[in-house]
């Protein structure tokens, strides 16, 4: 059925994406409380909170530039 073959799709990118997700992961605990790490998780926040605030303003006064 439909359900099922979408199931063996989710399982399929679960597994897929399993060792990026673990090296990410490691990759992301091994910098944690490090002077780089600090300073990264920095400049991501302010860099990932300006995307989304323009995302939002694209959404809400232009969503026909998202078509």
């Amino acid at each position: 059925s439909g359900l099922t073959y979408y199931l063996y799709i989710l399982l399929y990118d679960f597994f897929f994406m399993l060792d990026d997700l673990i090296i990410f992961g490691l990759a992301a605990f091994a910098v944690y409380g490090t002077a780089i790490g600090e300073k990264y998780a920095k400049y991501c926040r302010g860099i990932g909170g300006a995307i989304m605030t323009l995302m939002g303003i694209v959404l809400i006064f232009f969503p026909g530039l998202l078509r």
